[in-house]
């Protein structure tokens, strides 16, 4: 299927409107979930043809090196396996909180660069941790105006659909399933930090 870049674009604010819907739904949690999944297949099947075409234009590595990542996870090796996928990506300010509290306080304490608005240009943050959870974070973030605007990726081993409805109302940019496969992985970034 030949699609122009045009096409895509209009299949992905579709998919994206549709999302929003979920979102302002006043259905129950089957029609939610229903609709989240019909979204989820839309958005596979638009990130696979996305990915085709990058490779075909030959623009599908984006330097990633002045990017500023903060990635949160309270389990160690979850982080730096994110953290390797990063570097291999070429991110080389990567930040890490080994929980909601700590994450928190990075953000707000990160000092802005030079030519930037965002103390990051992304936050990666696991969904289920101890005390703040990775929907806990989202809101807060979401809830100030100055840090509403940094993408915001939730990673996930938590099949529940209730969850991703949650972070979809607040206004995750995307999630990630666990284990991560890189290059999911790596449409995604390309995605919301083109």
């Amino acid at each position: 299927m030949d699609l122009s870049e045009k096409e895509i674009a209009t299949l992905h604010t579709s998919i994206k409107i549709r999302q929003k819907q979920i979102r302002d739904l006043h259905a129950t949690e089957s029609e939610k979930k229903k609709t989240l999944c019909a979204c989820e297949a839309s958005l596979a099947i638009l990130e696979k043809i996305e990915y085709k075409l990058l490779q075909e234009s030959g623009n599908e590595s984006v330097d990633y090196s002045d990017f500023s990542v903060l990635l949160v996870d309270d389990v160690a090796s979850a982080r730096e396996y994110a953290k390797l996928l990063l570097q291999r990506l070429g991110f080389c300010q990567i930040d890490e909180a080994d929980d909601g509290h700590t994450a928190i306080v990075k953000i707000k304490e990160k000092n802005i660069q030079f030519g930037k608005t965002l103390p990051y240009d992304l936050v990666l943050c696991d969904l289920n941790m101890p005390t703040i959870s990775g929907i806990d974070v989202l809101k807060l973030i979401k809830k100030e105006t100055k840090y509403s605007r940094i993408p915001f990726i939730i990673i996930t081993g938590d099949k529940d659909k209730k969850n991703l409805i949650e972070a979809i109302e607040a206004g995750v940019s995307d999630y990630i399933t666990k284990p991560i496969n890189e290059v999911d992985f790596m449409m995604k970034l390309n995605k919301i930090l083109r």
